[in-house]
């Protein structure tokens, strides 16, 4: 699965094909976070890092 990170809030949310709640919760993750560093990446990636907070 992918997600897409926030850097600078230690925040990712999980991305999921056609699911139509996940995209407006995208679209709120990318409003909340305008601005800061993002990257899209593999969930395995994010499983090291215990401070990050998932949503």
């Amino acid at each position: 699965m992918r997600v897409k990170l926030c850097f600078k809030c230690k925040q990712y949310i999980a991305i999921r094909e056609n699911d139509f709640n996940n995209s407006r919760d995208l679209l709120l993750f990318d409003k909340a976070h305008a601005g800061h560093p993002t990257q899209v990446v593999n969930e395995e990636e994010v499983a090291n890092y215990e401070i990050w907070a998932g949503s």
